[in-house]
């Protein structure tokens, strides 16, 4: 099954993603192999790492005072993290339970990174492509330096 083009996940029926939770309340997952390394947002800033917010980077909020943790996502450059509110576990997600967003939200999306939902007991959990999303950024940081 591939969901939004770029999602392989035809190998298993189930697969294990981080979920977190971002500044603003809102509760993400990302597939669990793409991240390498927490540290705290603390941490990373005294350590002069290149911090990305989550909830300022797709809009939800201006503010970044509640972030506590940063990812290193595998495949990025070294000395970027991007910071989300606070962890939640390591859950195994079935695949049939993820549904790709609807195509006239997408439409309307200025990141394309958020790419699937999923519903887990009393909690809809957003799926976030952690790579294409510092990607985005990346790209979008170019952009603004021409």
């Amino acid at each position: 099954m591939t969901a939004a083009g770029s999602h392989d996940v035809s190998t298993s029926k189930w697969c294990d993603f981080v979920t977190f939770t971002s500044a603003s309340g809102s509760t993400f997952a990302a597939l669990s192999e793409d991240i390498f390394e927490m540290i705290s947002v603390n941490e990373a800033v005294k350590a002069n790492y290149k911090v990305f917010y989550l909830d300022k980077i797709i809009g939800l909020t201006e503010t970044h005072g509640g972030s506590k943790v940063c990812f290193a996502v595998k495949g990025t450059q070294e000395n970027t993290l991007l910071a989300v509110g606070d962890l939640c576990d390591v859950e195994s997600i079935r695949l049939d339970s993820i549904s790709p967003l609807p195509a006239v939200l997408v439409k309307h999306m200025k990141r394309k990174s958020i790419w699937a939902a999923a519903l887990r007991e009393d909690k809809l959990l957003l799926l976030i492509d952690l790579k294409k999303l510092i990607s985005e950024i990346k790209e979008d940081s170019n952009s603004d330096d021409n």
